[in-house]
């Protein structure tokens, strides 16, 4: 009987930390299995209850003196416990006594349901779960207890456990052909009957095992079961420590087989407009923006009002809290903020008031323009896996450009200061992994001056943004980014393209650079039939021979006179004329004109936007064949300067 509940259990908190492991957490088949996670915990509590009562002969006795103790937990002592506890937060801050009096409380409904024939276990939870949810009594409560139970009594009651499992008598009273039977026997009975269900509702095989499987996630519940009949006799030294051997080796197959399925039958959802550059006129532009604090919010909604969302052509915005996973969460978590849940009590005070600035921030940035939705969501992850979480809400969501803030602070002069690794190392690994294309923001300003510029001269604010083209798909996404932005009344856009001069030239005779150049110039000459009437662009192109003289050909287009740079990454592409610029750059992640544009003393209120292009694998064979399809939209042409150096 014993054996039985055990199988029929699913431990909800190892389950969930595998669906975290496998990102298998916001899929249906992560939805479902929690869920019946959950369920089968409940009826497992239940059944353990029945169990206890059928063996110690007390029959319907301790079923019925439990169900009354919860019904009296529910409609007597919660509203008491509520009450106390609201009376205190409110003339004073929750003491050690509360804290004190919180653990009697639990001591005292766990000996109740020990006294009513089932297990301690059952009221300490209907305690748990009749406190009102404060997040502040859940904190301290967290900090007295978590440590401890985690530290020393779980621990404990996994030695207990190991000592109570000789195995060396198992196996001399047990065949082994009997152990392998029933070890196999009980790990394929449950994950058959969840597959065969499964596939009943309409459910693909691999899903089907995927559910199957994961069912079969064993903890600390199925443990509790074993050892309460170990304890009251209802099972020996023989069958105990197989049940045990049994758990051990179900749990610890379960992760490392679906994660070899979920590796060879994955499939990448794949989506034309993984680009701006690739979207269609006058479609929609969706783009998860990210921040990891109040800091970089501006700089962002600045950059995202600049992006120019018209009723032809919206912007669906995912706006993303970024927030490190803390020590005592044991899982990843997406919120999904709204106006119908409540988050209170998920993450820290410091983060949740921190998240809810931010969702005001980008609530009025969806206020102010019609032609921009908002979305926001906060991701609570390691920082090691939380490209992965990025990378896979852009997959989801279909998006075609994500925005980084830079990891390092400005300071107050304009210039950088110390930046936080974690970031960096986010940003590298989105940058590497990325499903679309990715745009970097270094923030000097910008979001504090257009704000500015709103509160003292409403709706007559221009800001002066220049795009630098060297060439490739980075610059050519960078220059379909600056189109766009072009399109908004308050802005005048100066593109600024280098072309290399002929002692640049002769060191460059690969096959593939010229092929990149010839796609370079058919975007240009598109761009320059396009500009029709639109004063607010200009278009300038530069004969520049190395790197030195890039630098002075930007310094000659103006000294702190563009709000913003756009400019592509380039990373990994080799061009003569800049050469020498990357030897000394210490920020790869924005490039060799990124890196000098933070680093230098002519921009030094200049903030800087370095997009990466999105190239499939196939499209990197076929780019030769690609023809020019930069939507730039409508303008008027006009002369082109050259400037030889």
């Amino acid at each position: 009987m014993f054996w039985a509940i055990a199988l029929t259990s699913t431990n909800f908190p190892d389950l969930t930390k595998i669906l975290a492991d496998l990102k298998l957490l916001r899929t249906n088949i992560g939805k479902i299995a929690m869920c019946s996670a959950i369920i089968s915990d409940l009826f497992t509590w239940f059944l353990l209850i029945m169990a206890i009562s059928i063996f110690n002969g007390q029959k319907y006795n301790a079923v019925l003196s439990t169900g009354i103790f919860i019904l009296i937990s529910i409609f007597a002592l919660r509203p008491t416990v509520a009450w106390l506890i609201d009376r205190t937060s409110r003339g004073e801050i929750i003491s050690d006594t509360h804290v004190w009096f919180i653990m009697a409380g639990i001591l005292f409904c766990g000996l109740t349901t020990d006294a009513c024939g089932s297990h301690s276990i059952v009221g300490a939870f209907m305690f748990g779960a009749i406190l009102p949810h404060d997040d502040t009594v859940r904190t301290k409560i967290l900090e007295r207890l978590q440590d401890v139970v985690t530290g020393i009594l779980m621990p404990l009651f996994f030695l207990i456990s190991g000592l109570r499992s000789d195995l060396w008598y198992m196996f001399q009273n047990t065949p082994w052909e009997m152990v392998v039977i029933v070890v196999v026997m009980s790990w394929v009975a449950k994950v058959a009957s969840v597959f065969f269900i499964s596939l009943h509702y309409k459910m693909s095989t691999m899903d089907s095992l995927v559910l199957g499987l994961l069912m079969n996630t064993k903890g600390v519940l199925a443990l509790i079961v074993l050892n309460t009949g170990r304890d009251i006799k209802a099972l020996n030294n023989q069958s105990f420590p197989l049940m045990v051997l049994t758990l051990l080796v179900m749990s610890c197959l379960i992760e490392p087989i679906i994660a070899l399925a979920n590796k060879s039958t994955k499939k990448i959802t794949r989506h034309m407009n993984r680009s701006i550059k690739g979207s269609e006129p006058d479609t929609e532009i969706r783009i998860l923006a990210c921040v990891h604090s109040m800091r970089n919010v501006m700089g962002t909604i600045s950059v995202l009002h600049l992006s120019n969302g018209t009723n032809d052509s919206p912007l669906s915005v995912f706006a993303i809290h970024l927030i490190e996973l803390s020590k005592r969460s044991t899982t990843t978590m997406l919120i999904v903020h709204d106006d119908n849940n409540n988050d209170e009590g998920r993450y820290n005070n410091h983060s949740k008031n921190e998240t809810a600035n931010i969702i005001r921030a980008f609530e009025n940035l969806e206020k102010t323009n019609n032609a921009v939705a908002v979305q926001t969501m906060s991701v609570i992850s390691p920082y090691a896996t939380m490209h992965v979480d990025i990378c896979s809400l852009a997959e989801d969501k279909s998006v075609n450009l994500i925005i980084l803030p830079f990891h390092k602070e400005v300071k107050g002069d304009g210039r950088m200061g110390n930046g936080n690794s974690n970031f960096s190392n986010v940003n590298m690994n989105v940058l590497t992994n990325a499903p679309c294309s990715v745009a970097m923001i270094v923030d000097r300003g910008i979001g504090s001056k257009m704000f500015d510029s709103q509160e003292k001269f409403p709706g007559n604010f221009a800001r002066q943004i220049a795009m630098l083209f060297i060439g490739g798909p980075d610059d050519r996404e960078a220059l379909a980014y600056a189109w766009r932005m072009a399109g908004h009344p308050d802005v005048c856009l100066t593109v600024a393209r280098f072309v290399p001069g002929e002692k640049a030239m002769d060191l460059s005779h690969d096959v593939s650079v010229n092929r990149e150049r010839r796609v370079d110039d058919e975007h240009i000459e598109d761009f320059k039939d396009k500009l029709m009437s639109n004063i607010g662009i200009n278009y300038t192109e530069m004969v520049v021979h190395n790197g030195e003289e890039i630098i002075a050909a930007i310094r000659s287009l103006g000294e702190d006179f563009f709000d913003l740079y756009i400019i592509g990454r380039r990373q990994g592409e080799i061009s003569p004329v800049t050469e020498g610029l990357s030897d000394w750059g210490s920020c790869p992640e924005l490039g060799a004109i990124g890196d000098t544009l933070v680093s230098s003393n002519f921009a030094l209120h200049s903030s800087v936007l370095v997009v990466q292009h999105y190239v499939s694998t196939d499209a990197i064979h076929e780019m030769a064949d690609c023809s020019s399809t930069c939507s730039l939209g409508v303008g008027t042409k006009h002369d082109v300067q050259r400037y030889d150096f």
